[in-house]
């Protein structure tokens, strides 16, 4: 027996060239601001005030969809609203925390978490989206062109730019693990996107030009940026996906097109900028000393293991309540004046726990329980290319949270793509509905749910 899926759809409307153009717009602006696409770009500095006037909207967007429901007495939560108003509260602790341990006000406390409040973008796309099952086709091409807006700037500025330009910014970083070369520090959440969105789709659907995208952004990954915990993210994503996804036929196939294209683009950057290749050696090189237990007595001591010295004495002392987040309008440098140099977000895990303590940081990663649940929940999407993408483009930002602090830094991140992901979970649970009330009639709903299981679906 075949269950036709194509009869069981949602009514939605469709939707306008021109509404569907200013959506994308809309979405377009509200990913490269709350992701903070600009952040340590050429355009910081626009991309800082941008980012200002952005959070003065989404104050006064949330405080009208507050109010508004507090008067019309709407005050239930479904699952993404109630983990949403979890990570709005979340800089509460640290803030009691910065209070008691530093004796910061609490106010300056709760206000120095900025960039954290940028996740009220992930509101933003939920309301506009959840009305219509067709606009999650506008969320898609709204994050591929984004994706594609950040590796056109990032290629032009790492190709034509030179990076001495910027000593005196927040634009580069010497990194003395990769041969005392200087890095541009983007913010690479949209290229991440656009690797594994390339992968699913090259191996879903085929074509040249998928696997041609997917190499322009796996090569600036690999070969440009060279991020040591990136690198690991999006492999073990790739690989992971090839595991469960793919037979062994395929696999091998899979594995034989990977080679090919690393071996071409490392031929064609040795040619255009060696440097980048030596610097990849040499970080390699520092790996196998630091799992040798020794120091690279080319590089020295680390940064980050003198970061994370600091890190756990503290925490040791504040496990529960963390320690928070100085501001610079109470201490001129913030932690900087205190240990010369130290940014809790630069050692991942542990800078979460020496800012929000344990139960803190149990919150802060919670986000993905509840993504998990609802992820094996679905089973009419489950083979959608844009849910998968999203699904293990949020893996990627698991693992590479480990080593960073982007779950705080950039928190829109990883909020949005959970609101997609909840989006999906909600539409998937009314087909789910109506093929029940349909084949209940008629046949034995256990199997309809199987083989339902056993079906995909596009938007």
């Amino acid at each position: 027996m075949k269950l036709n899926l194509s009869e069981i759809t949602l009514k939605s409307p469709n939707i306008k060239g021109s509404e569907q153009f200013m959506l994308i717009g809309l979405l377009v602006f509200n990913f490269i601001i709350s992701f903070r696409l600009t952040n340590s770009t050429v355009l910081h500095d626009i991309g800082k005030m941008t980012e200002t006037l952005y959070l003065v909207l989404l104050f006064l967007y949330i405080s009208s969809r507050v109010i508004n429901r507090l008067v019309k007495g709407n005050l239930k939560l479904n699952g993404f609203e109630f983990m949403f108003c979890i990570y709005l509260a979340l800089p509460i602790l640290p803030a009691v925390s910065a209070y008691f341990v530093w004796d910061q006000p609490f106010y300056l406390g709760f206000l120095s978490f900025r960039e954290f409040y940028l996740m009220g973008g992930a509101l933003v796309l939920y309301n506009f989206v959840k009305d219509n099952v067709k606009k999650l086709i506008v969320v898609e091409k709204s994050m591929v062109i984004t994706a594609w807006i950040a590796l056109t700037l990032f290629y032009l500025t790492s190709l034509f730019a030179d990076p001495t330009q910027f000593l005196d910014s927040k634009v580069v970083s010497f990194s003395a693990n990769r041969g005392g070369i200087l890095l541009f520090k983007f913010n690479m959440g949209f290229v991440f996107f656009g690797s594994i969105y390339y992968f699913v789709r090259t191996l879903k659907k085929g074509g040249l030009i998928n696997l041609v995208c997917f190499a322009m952004f796996i090569i600036y990954i690999f070969f440009f940026r060279q991020d040591r915990s990136s690198m690991l993210a999006v492999a073990a994503a790739l690989g992971l996906f090839a595991l469960f996804h793919l037979d062994f036929q395929r696999k091998i196939l899979v594995s034989s097109i990977l080679s090919v294209i690393s071996i071409c683009a490392i031929v064609l950057i040795y040619h255009l900028n060696p440097e980048s290749i030596e610097a990849y050696v040499f970080m390699f090189e520092d790996i196998l000393y630091a799992l040798s237990g020794e120091s690279n007595p080319n590089v020295g001591m680390s940064v980050r293991i003198y970061e994370t010295a600091i890190a756990n004495t503290y925490v040791q002392e504040n496990p529960l309540l963390g320690n928070g987040k100085i501001s610079n309008y109470f201490m001129e440098g913030g932690f900087n004046a205190l240990f010369y140099f130290f940014y809790p977000t630069d050692i991942g895990l542990i800078g979460s726990v020496f800012t929000y303590g344990i139960p803190g940081t149990i919150l802060l990663y919670s986000q993905f329980i509840f993504v998990v649940y609802w992820i094996r929940k679905i089973k009419y999407f489950k083979e959608n290319v844009f849910f998968l993408a999203t699904s293990y483009y949020l893996l990627i930002l698991f693992i590479d949270s480990m080593s960073n602090g982007y779950l705080t830094l950039f928190s829109s991140q990883s909020i949005s793509t959970v609101a997609i992901i909840f989006m999906f979970y909600m539409y998937d649970k009314a087909i789910v509905k109506e093929v029940r009330s349909r084949f209940t009639k008629d046949y034995n709903f256990d199997i309809a749910t199987k083989l339902l299981g056993k079906t995909s679906h596009s938007v």
